[in-house]
């Protein structure tokens, strides 16, 4: 999805339907004007926490990573909610970037 893969780490979370979800969920909250986030995440240079509210009702779920493998540039990592997944893409820090073994949640 744009950088080479020695630069940028792509995260796949499946959750099967989770983009009709989102954007009912999204659509009920700019009509009661609440300004709804379903989707949402919080970046640390080493770290990762992504919040999907209303994928079950009542809940949300949380997957969370709190060392990772190298550095990321918070400002230059995004997300995508696909119909069937939501797609993490983390920017490695470093010129070059050191290669990650593992993700350690």
């Amino acid at each position: 999805m744009g950088l080479p893969a020695h630069l940028c780490l792509q995260v796949y979370l499946l959750l099967e339907g989770v983009g009709a979800k989102c954007s009912r969920q999204c659509s009920a909250g700019a009509e009661a004007g609440e300004g709804l986030q379903p989707v949402s995440w919080e970046l640390g240079v080493r770290q990762v926490s992504l919040r999907v509210r209303g994928y079950k009702e009542g809940r949300t779920l949380l997957f969370e990573v709190k060392r990772l493998g190298g550095d990321i540039v918070p400002e230059a990592c995004t997300f995508k909610v696909l119909p069937n997944k939501v797609v993490l893409m983390l920017t490695k820090a470093g010129n070059p970037p050191p290669a990650w073994s593992s993700l350690v949640s």
